[in-house]
């Protein structure tokens, strides 16, 4: 492999030829409709602007005494939100934590199992500095993938370990059973779940009934 690390200045006469050229020219036709859509979509919405923020703004601030009268108004006559206030915020449904795996961690990854509904898995990583990290580095400390189902937000329903840190991972689409993750220090690690998942829904998955079991990796680790 190479790295370019200063532009490539063309000739006055190259220029010249490139813009003349028919296959430059039939590039700028092909991506002009997607550069017009692109920038109408740019000039319509503030794509940087954080939508969160706004939602939290327009219900710190509302629209002053005229939005209270209206929402109290609504409130009583139970009318649209069955007699709920009405609000532009988010309200948290669930949430998940877990004291062994997940207490002062930071979600890094989180990602829908492809085959079932109603879980979801997140891994978690130590909240510390790139210098921090940079230290420690080579280091084995374990780190944890955590599979949560929203029938019981206190203990996940099984947990892939990792010798290192995971900032990303996915389910394979053809074949869920499998699980690929990105570690911090490069290594590529990949987990075969299938016997956790059947050891789950038959209801002899290790530990007493309610706690988590950890799922060594079974498939192997590469060089990134």
């Amino acid at each position: 492999g190479s790295t370019q690390t200063q532009p490539r200045q063309l000739q006055p006469d190259q220029v010249e030829r490139l813009l003349r050229s028919q296959g430059f020219n039939a590039f700028l036709d092909m991506v002009r409709p997607r550069l017009d859509e692109a920038l109408l979509q740019n000039s319509i919405a503030d794509v940087l602007a954080d939508d969160l923020n706004l939602l939290n703004d327009e219900e710190g601030e509302g629209l002053g005494a005229d939005a209270s009268s209206s929402s109290s108004k609504s409130a009583a006559a139970g009318g649209g939100a069955g007699g709920r206030p009405e609000h532009g915020g988010l309200t948290e449904a669930q949430n998940f934590t877990d004291l062994t795996y997940s207490k002062n961690k930071v979600v890094s990854s989180i990602c829908w199992l492809p085959h079932r509904k109603g879980v979801v898995a997140c891994s978690c990583t130590d909240p510390a500095s790139q210098t921090e990290r940079l230290a420690s580095m080579g280091r084995l400390s374990a780190a944890y993938i955590l599979i949560w189902n929203f029938r019981d937000p206190i203990h996940p329903e099984y947990v892939l370990e990792s010798p290192h840190e995971v900032f990303c991972f996915q389910y394979n689409p053809s074949h869920p059973d499998l699980v690929i993750g990105g570690c911090y220090n490069g290594q590529v690690v990949v987990w075969d779940t299938a016997g956790v998942e059947l050891a789950g829904q038959a209801g002899q998955w290790s530990g007493d009934k309610g706690s988590a079991g950890s799922w060594e990796d079974s498939a192997g680790e590469e060089e990134a």
